[in-house]
Formats: C-alpha cells, sequence, structure tokens
C-alpha cells in the first residue's frame, strides 16, 4: 500500500525558483485569549521579572538605614501682648516701634533665610555636640519649608534616630526664638550704655543745683516768691524747662542708638547673592578644539612618518602641553550671580531713618522751648534781683531734678524692655520623636513593590514578545508561511513521558495525524519522504524517527535513513550504531544487505549515515544515490531521510530535490520567522522540490485532553530521547 493520490496537481505546494515569500499582514486580534496569550506562553518570564523586582524592593527596604523625620511648627508673629499692632508701632521707644515697624513687613520666606544663618546652625551643633558641619546638617539633614503667603515656616530634620531629630528640631527652633528675641532686646541695651553714663552726670548737676540753692536761702532768708504774677511766669518757665529735659535725653537716647545701628551697616552688605549663572569655561573649549586639531595632524603624520620623526615628537609635545593645560584649568565659571537686597540690612536702614526723623524733631523741640524759656525769663526782669535769683536757682534745681527722674524712669523703661522681650517667632508645634515619619516604609514599599512589578512584568513580557520572531503556535505558521500545517508535536521529554501519560497519548495522536496528512498531501504516489528544518536543534531528527515508527506500525516495510552524515544522531537514539552505513554504500565500500539494521519497532529497518566523508554533497548529488533509493523502493513500502538542517549546508535541498516530498519542522519559541524563510527560499531554487507542509514541533500544551487521551493506552510506541538535535545552534 502506498500513500496514494488525493489532491489534483495542482493543488501540491511546490516552490517555483527565487520565488519571494509572501507574508499576509497580521490580523487585528482583540480577543481575551490573544490578549491573554503572550502572558499564558511566557507565565515563567512574568513569574521571574515579578518576584526578582519584588524582591529586591523588599531587600532594599529591610537593608536601607533607615531615618527618622520629625517637625516643628513655627509662626512668625508679634506675641507680646504688651506691644501695640505693629503697622503702626506704639512702645514707649521709636527705635522699637521702628523694629517692629519693619519686622511686620516680612514674609515667611524672609524668616526661612534667617534660619538658616550660621550663628543659629552653630549654635544648635555646639548645644547638641553634633560631629557635622553647618553645611552638611542643612543639606542633609533639614529642610525648612515656608508655606508661601502664610506666616507659617515648617523645619523638618532627618537622622537616623528618632530622638536625636526630635531635639534637633527642637533646638533649632529655640535657637531662633532666643536669636529675635535678642535682637529686639539689643536694642533696650544700647538705650541702657547711653542712659549708664547719663545718669552719674545727671544726679552730680541735680545735686550742685540743690546744694546752690539752699546756701542762696541761707544768705538770704527773707527772699521768697509770692506773687500770682511771678508764680505763672515760673511756672511756664519749669514746664519750659522739665520738657526740654525730656526732649534732650530722648534725643540723646536717638543719637547712640544710631550710632549703634551705623556700626551695624558699615559691616553689612546691603545685597545677598541669591543665584548664580554657571557655564562652560570658554578657555577649555578653546583648548579642547585645538587638541583635536592636534590629534588629526598627529594621526595624519604617524601615517606617513614613524614615531621618530621630529613632526610626530612635536605633535606628541604639543597634544601633552594641550590636555596639562585642560586639566588645569577648571570645567566652569560663574557667569554671572544675582543679588538680592539683604532683609536685615533693609530692616536697620529703616530704623536709622526713623532715628534721624526724631532727632531733627527733638532739636526743632528743644530749638521752641529755648525761645520760649528766654522770653519768660525777660518778662521777670522787673523782678527784685534776690527774687530772679533765686527763681532762677529753683528754676536749675527743678530742671536738674527732672533730668534726673527722667534718665532714671528711660533706665526704668530699657530695663524691663530687655528683661521682657519677646520674640516675634512663636513655636505652635514642637518636634516629637513619637511622631516621626519613618523611611523606608515596609507596608508602603510592598505595595509600590506590587503594583510596579506587576506592571514591569506584563512590559517585560509583552516586550520580549514584541520583538521576538519566532513561531509560537498554529496560528503563527498558518499567518506568516503559505504551507498547509500537517501537525503540532506537543513538548515531550522522557519525564513528561513517564509521569504525564496523557501528553505521551497526544504525542502520538500528532504523528498519526501527521501520517494521515501526507496520505492527501500530493497527488503523486508518497513514498519517499525528507525531514527537513531551518535550523539544528529544530527537532527535525526526532520528528522523522516518530513518523517512521507511526508509517510501520501502520503498514510496516519502512526504512529510516540518517541522511545526515555532518551530525548523525538517529543511531544513537535507536541502540544501533555502526561504522558503516549509508556513505559506505554510495561509495561502494559496502553492500547495502550488509548495513541495512533491524529495529526495536515491528516493521521499521534502519540505515545509518556510515563513515563520515569530506563531502557529502558530492555523494547525495551521484547516480550511486539514485541507485540506492530504486533499490530500496523494491524492498521497502517507504523511505523516510533525516536530512541536515537546511542553513547551515546544502545537503537537504539535494536530497528533497529527489524524493516525492518533504516536510518542514520548526520548533515553537525556538525557530525563528526569517531563518524560516530562507530556508524555503533555499528549497525554491531547485524546481523539482516537492514541500509537503510543515510540522510545529514542541508546542506547550495544557491537560485539557487528559481526560480524553487516558481512555486507553497508547496504540504506538515512541522513543524516549527527545532532547534537542547535537550542535545546537540558536
Amino acid at each position: 500500500m502506498y500513500y496514494g493520490p488525493a489532491l489534483r496537481g495542482d493543488q501540491a505546494y511546490q516552490l517555483p525558483r527565487g520565488i519571494d515569500l509572501p507574508v499576509e499582514p497580521q490580523q487585528q486580534r482583540t480577543d481575551l485569549s490573544s490578549l491573554l496569550g503572550p502572558l499564558l506562553r511566557r507565565w515563567r518570564l512574568f513569574v521571574a521579572v515579578f518576584l526578582i523586582f519584588v524582591g529586591l524592593v523588599l531587600l532594599f527596604t529591610l537593608l536601607a538605614h533607615r531615618t527618622y523625620t520629625t517637625s516643628v511648627k513655627m509662626i512668625a508673629g508679634n506675641s507680646n501682648p504688651g506691644v501695640a499692632d505693629r503697622s503702626g508701632g506704639d512702645t514707649a521707644y521709636p527705635l522699637l516701634n521702628a523694629i517692629l515697624f519693619s519686622q511686620g513687613v516680612q514674609t515667611s520666606e524672609t524668616y526661612a533665610e534667617l534660619l538658616q544663618e550660621s550663628p543659629v546652625v552653630n549654635q544648635v551643633i555646639d548645644d547638641l555636640h553634633l560631629n557635622i558641619d553647618a553645611s552638611s546638617l542643612l543639606s542633609r539633614h533639614v529642610d525648612i519649608k515656608p508655606v508661601t503667603n502664610t506666616a507659617v515656616l515648617s523645619l523638618d530634620v532627618t537622622w537616623s534616630d528618632p530622638n536625636t531629630s526630635a531635639k534637633i528640631a527642637n533646638d533649632f527652633a529655640n535657637v531662633f526664638v532666643n536669636r529675635e528675641r535678642e535682637l529686639i532686646a539689643q536694642q533696650a541695651g544700647s538705650a541702657l550704655d547711653f542712659l549708664g553714663k547719663q545718669i552719674p552726670q545727671a544726679e552730680s548737676k541735680m545735686h550742685e543745683a540743690d546744694n546752690a540753692l539752699a546756701r542762696f536761702q541761707s544768705a538770704h532768708p527773707n527772699v521768697y516768691i509770692n506773687t500770682a504774677p511771678n508764680n505763672t511766669i515760673d511756672t511756664a518757665i519749669s514746664s519750659a524747662q522739665q520738657k526740654f529735659a525730656q526732649v534732650q535725653v530722648d534725643a540723646g537716647q536717638a543719637q547712640a542708638q544710631l550710632a549703634n545701628i551705623n556700626g551695624q551697616l558699615a559691616n553689612m552688605s546691603p545685597t545677598v547673592n541669591g543665584s548664580s549663572n554657571v557655564n562652560q569655561n570658554p578657555v577649555v573649549a578653546q583648548l579642547q578644539t585645538q587638541l583635536a586639531q592636534v590629534n588629526v595632524q598627529l594621526d595624519a603624520a604617524r601615517k606617513q612618518y614613524t614615531e621618530q620623526h621630529p613632526t610626530v615628537i612635536g605633535l606628541e609635545q604639543q597634544k601633552t602641553q594641550l590636555e596639562k593645560e585642560i586639566s588645569s584649568q577648571p570645567a566652569t565659571i560663574v557667569a554671572g550671580n544675582s543679588y538680592v537686597p539683604n532683609p536685615v540690612y533693609q530692616q536697620l536702614t529703616q530704623q536709622a531713618a526713623t532715628l534721624r526723623a526724631q532727632i531733627a524733631s527733638d532739636q526743632a523741640q528743644m530749638a521752641t522751648l529755648t525761645g520760649l524759656m528766654s522770653s519768660n525769663s525777660a518778662s521777670g526782669q522787673n523782678l527784685p534781683r534776690e527774687t530772679i535769683e533765686l527763681a532762677d536757682l529753683q528754676r536749675k534745681a527743678k530742671l536738674a531734678e527732672d533730668v534726673y527722674n527722667a534718665l532714671l524712669q528711660k533706665q526704668g523703661d530699657a530695663t524691663v524692655a530687655r528683661t521682657t522681650a519677646l520674640s516675634d517667632v512663636a513655636i505652635t508645634q514642637p518636634a516629637s520623636a513619637a511622631a516621626a515619619d519613618v523611611k523606608p516604609k515596609l507596608i508602603l514599599n510592598l505595595m509600590f513593590g506590587l503594583g510596579l512589578g506587576l506592571i514591569l512584568a506584563i512590559s517585560a513580557v509583552y516586550i520580549v514578545d514584541f520583538f521576538d520572531n519566532t513561531f509560537k503556535n498554529e496560528q503563527d505558521v498558518q499567518r506568516i508561511l503559505p504551507l498547509p500545517l500537517l501537525t503540532t508535536v506537543p513538548e515531550l521529554t522522557t519525564r513528561s513521558t513517564r509521569g504525564l501519560p496523557w501528553l505521551r497519548a497526544l504525542t502520538i495522536e500528532s504523528f498519526l495525524q501527521l501520517v494521515t496528512a501526507l496520505r492527501y498531501s500530493s497527488d503523486k504516489p508518497l513514498r519517499t519522504l525528507a525531514i527537513s528544518s531551518p535550523n539544528q536543534g529544530d527537532g527535525k531528527s526526532t520528528v522523522a524517527l516518530s513518523t517512521a515508527i507511526a508509517m510501520a506500525e501502520m503498514e510496516p516495510g519502512v526504512v529510516l535513513i540518517d541522511a545526515d552524515m555532518r551530525r548523525p544522531s538517529l543511531g544513537k537514539r535507536l541502540n544501533l550504531e555502526s561504522a558503516q552505513g549509508l556513505s559506505d554504500v554510495l561509495v561502494g565500500a559496502a553492500r547495502l544487505e550488509e548495513v541495512i539494521q533491524k529495529t526495536k519497532y515491528d516493521g521499521l529497518s534502519f540505515l545509518s549515515s556510515g563513515t563520515k566523508v569530506p563531502n557529502p554533497m558530492k555523494l547525495l548529488q551521484s547516480a550511486s544515490f539514485d541507485t540506492l533509493v530504486k533499490r530500496l523502493l523494491e524492498q521497502y513500502r517507504a523511505i523516510v531521510f533525516d536530512t541536515p538542517a537546511l542553513l547551515p549546508v546544502y545537503d537537504a535541498a539535494l536530497v528533497a530535490a529527489k524524493v516525492d516530498g518533504t516536510v518542514l519542522v520548526v520548533s515553537a519559541n525556538v525557530t525563528d520567522t526569517a531563518s524560516t524563510k530562507k530556508a524555503l527560499q533555499r528549497l525554491g531554487t531547485l524546481p523539482e522540490v516537492n514541500i509537503l507542509g510543515v510540522v510545529l514541533n514542541r508546542v506547550a500544551q495544557t491537560n485539557g485532553y487528559k481526560n480524553y487521551y487516558l481512555n486507553g493506552d497508547a496504540i504506538l510506541p515512541l522513543p524516549q530521547e527527545s532532547e534537542p538535535d547535537p550542535g545546537v545552534v540558536h
């Protein structure tokens, strides 16, 4: 029985010489199975990427050094209930009013800048004995965030333990509050310095005036002032003198404070550096251009001269000098700085202007009071001389006493102001170690790792699937290749044949389907069959052996020939290795009857590849090969050739041209479309080649057919060896 005609001649799949294989456009597949197909095929990659990423996140979370962040909240505003609204200022000291007014217009950004000044940071380091410099503390551990358009300041401190973090945050706030308090108390301190010098002098003058009045009254006991007009003049003069003393003290105090502020302004810049623009050093760019030119000249010189030539030596020295100059130059330079007004300088400038205005006002008042006292003194010239002298001594004593009392009052007020001065920054929420924010967070990082790991795993699967041009399933073969798919062979290993009998049964069914499909694949008698593949490792030898077994089981009289004389493998699988075989028969070194071997499978014989020869192609093209095939067909019903892979050598194409049909084996997830098209084009160069179809090997199967195939025993034996061919080429 032969595999007789069933199709018309125009239905045989033959490739004309040099034909370009058309590729059908990929159809849109929107069904769920198509979308989930890559995930099902590459579930191992999906699981690996997902577990690796989640594992790395957990490892980083567990091994990373934990940090604790605590926060302290402050508000910039006048916390002294004894001080009036800052918009106007209403204290007993004009300078303090000016300070309050100037501070009232500052924003939280200004206080954030003041909070980062060196005195504050250094004081915190000294208080807590921190082993870190001020710059590192600010840049790496402290974050000051002013809330825009509000007076709120947030100071965050990150440290390796929560207690130290809270201590640093709270000490920062306390130092800053105290420093702001000292700025206000310093103004009262300058007034105390002035008053401390003036009070002893005023006290001395008061005693002198009292002594002079007492001596005059002792020398003139009968002189006294009792007329109403005289009392009126004396009262006016006394009032003017008292006011004059008060204004004089205020002017002196203001001048002392103005001198203190001018001293601070002299040692302070009116602007501070806001930002810097850094550009590439133009000198370095010019030197690099010269170096590039020298390198070009040096390469050209080396092509013309030896290394000892003066031109080459000179260019080498010039190159070395340029490289030395480039290394000595800074890579970047500061192109320009952006300066902003210094907030402290502006504050002191406003205070100085206020004091100068106060001094001018006091001087004008003193001039007016001097004129008033002179006019009143002239009105009393018609009184007796002793009376006038007594009144004058009384006025001087009263004036000296008023000046002394005024100075004492000012000193008391200044002492109270310095002692009870309150900062214009208040702490609203101190830092607490118990409320520290811990990083990294295990739960948060785990959730992040799971989510991002899932995205990365899915992305990795679809990216690999996008760039993977191998055949994955039956649809890929039918879509890309203009050949019929004869059958699909599930992936079968030694382990699967023992542990999964349903998979073994499914494999047997695949080869029975292949044998059946071969019967109807050509209109000519199909007695000689070649099995090949694009590359080594596609499983062609296993398919050839299993096909021959299935054909012999259905109808005995099949011979399997190992036509791969370069890398034979069937002899080992059948345990029938022989020194002589096909090559020996073709060269006449052995008789066919002597090298044909019986296999353990009924109805199947085997002819090994024989002795290795230097040029197998010559033997396959010879008349001896045609004669051998003719003799075998006289003795056997069918011949199955296991040929070499198509792309490495041309042997398979020569065999395919001399047999009734050729089957191409491609391996799922191994054989790529480009190599398959190239293999078909190689076969297409021979017009006699009849390609029957494609076998898709090593297809991953589920156990959906398990119950169906386990109802009976397998009807065919299969070889246990189903590993890839030796010398796999991926």
